[in-house]
């Protein structure tokens, strides 16, 4: 849960030649009925195993269900979001 609200954290990861990119989506598991737009902001702090380099993102967004793919080209359609076993399984 996130903010002690009914949403829930998914990070997926998505490897592509030798490299690989980080999703973090946040969404609502029973109904997605009253969600236009969410305002997203955060930071995402990577380790590698040995914990020596680390590596921050930072995220501050806005994504719109209005427009496609809520405004950002790489995002999941909120269908594949909303059902869990699909987004942990195959990433999207």
């Amino acid at each position: 849960e996130v903010c002690g609200l009914p949403w829930k954290a998914c990070a997926v990861k998505k490897e592509r030649n030798g490299s690989f990119h980080l999703g973090v989506f946040l969404y609502h598991r029973q109904s997605d009925s009253d969600i236009w737009s969410i305002d997203v902001s955060g930071s995402i702090s990577l380790l590698n195993t040995d914990g020596e380099q680390k590596k921050n993102f930072t995220v501050n967004t806005t994504f719109n269900r209005e427009v496609p793919n809520w405004g950002c080209p790489d995002l999941c359609e909120w269908e594949n979001l909303t059902d869990e076993a699909k987004v942990i399984n195959t990433g999207c």
